[in-house]
């Protein structure tokens, strides 16, 4: 049996996401698609539209046998550090043989060759690096550059560089590094990524992005948009289906629902308190304590903290870091799983057998199954889950769903 591994966030489903799994099926041979999805919170720093377990149907529905959660403190991070967790979990499950991911150029030695780079960091590219960074540039920026100026020293092609200037190709360059650092035996394998752009935010394309989708639910208040008929196009139908019904039935949620809660804990944190807290840096932490008195709403609040430096997802990032209390990017010790499909029950007795962290089921009975540390990073993360559904219950009035009854998703 062959098991091809995503990580994504499914935030929400699309067709797009539905053709990386019929793609990687066909190419690969793949016999089956284990998912791993953020949890409640996403790697750009935000809330997810709906949590872990409805996105974790979506996924089943849209052709996924098998969903994981990766914990929100290894899911709201940079993308080198959300890759490394999810590359870790899928490695960690001990029955994965190829890990698929989308990309612009949809060239694996492309991609590869960035990554060994970045990875080994030649002396002439760190030295041109710094001094782009000292110059003020911000990482990103100052990475692509450094790694053109190195490409053409060495007289390699310096488009290669461009490829860091796509965030489906960050992402892919971060899953080679991450394969190479951990020795994983999972082989890569990359998609063209199909229709809309990352940021592109029309819902015109047959295939239209997760951040149309979001952006359309949003001018409509988070209910159905005019072009309702235009957003499920671009959805599975069955997918499109289960999406109206828990968006009627549980809501969606966005950064400005935790507007409160974050002023509160800005006047309610001391300077050397938020330095501790991850991406949360001295200078960030002068600038929230300047600038607090101005906040209005989280989304604002973020753009008015946002400098030539510190890009708007870093800034998202380090406010979700304060309001959920990470500190570090915490070991991968567990596998969470959130739903499967009846004909991919082999997969687990695979993963019982063969795996190198505990597959949890269920949380209430975990601490059979677990250390201390890995027990109370679970626990930890079940916090952040009450914390997602007590903003849902306030703002749509709907009863508590404690974590310990959430009932895995069988189809």
């Amino acid at each position: 049996m062959k098991v091809a591994g995503i990580i994504a966030e499914y935030n929400p489903f699309h067709r797009g996401h539905a053709y990386q799994i019929e793609e990687t099926r066909k190419k690969t041979g793949a016999d089956v698609i284990v998912a791993v999805i953020s949890g409640s919170f996403v790697q750009r720093g935000a809330p997810a539209l709906f949590d872990a377990h409805a996105r974790a149907r979506l996924a089943l529905l849209g052709g996924a046998d098998l969903v994981f959660a990766l914990p929100a403190a290894n899911a709201c991070q940079s993308a080198e550090f959300f890759a490394r967790a999810g590359v870790k979990l899928l490695d960690g499950l001990g029955c994965v043989d190829v890990l698929s991911f989308g990309s612009e150029c949809g060239d694996i030695r492309a991609l590869e060759e960035v990554a060994r780079i970045l990875l080994d960091e030649p002396e002439d590219y760190r030295e041109t690096l710094k001094i782009r960074l000292r110059a003020g540039e911000p990482f990103p920026a100052a990475r692509q550059q450094a790694l053109a100026a190195y490409l053409s020293r060495e007289g390699e092609n310096p488009q290669d560089a461009a490829l860091l200037l796509s965030p489906n190709n960050i992402l892919g360059v971060e899953y080679m590094k991450a394969l190479r650092k951990l020795r994983s035996s999972m082989k890569p394998f990359t998609i063209s990524r199909k229709g809309s752009g990352y940021h592109d935010t029309g819902l015109e394309d047959t295939f239209p992005s997760a951040s149309a989708i979001r952006l359309a639910l949003k001018e409509n208040g988070g209910g159905f948009p005019a072009e309702t008929e235009r957003l499920f196009a671009g959805m599975p139908s069955p997918v499109g289906e289960a999406f109206a019904d828990a968006l009627n039935r549980e809501g969606c949620l966005w950064e400005d629902d935790f507007s409160q809660i974050l002023r509160w804990m800005l006047y309610s944190r001391s300077r050397q308190e938020m330095t501790s807290i991850r991406e949360l840096s001295p200078e960030l932490a002068d600038r929230i304590g300047r600038l607090r008195n101005s906040f209005e709403t989280v989304s604002q609040f973020t753009a008015l903290l946002k400098t030539r430096e510190l890009t708007y997802s870093r800034i998202s990032r380090a406010l979700f870091h304060l309001l959920l209390d990470i500190r570090q990017a915490p070991p991968i010790s567990y596998a969470r799983l959130l739903g499967f499909r009846r004909e991919a029950s082999g997969v687990l007795r695979a993963i019982k057998e063969n795996g190198k962290i505990p597959l949890i089921t269920g949380t209430a009975n975990a601490a059979l199954l677990l250390d201390e540390q890995a027990h109370r990073l679970l626990e930890e993360e079940i916090t952040i889950c009450h914390l997602y559904e007590t903003i849902r219950c306030s703002r749509y009035h709907r009863s508590f769903r404690h974590e310990h009854t959430r009932q895995l998703t069988i189809l």
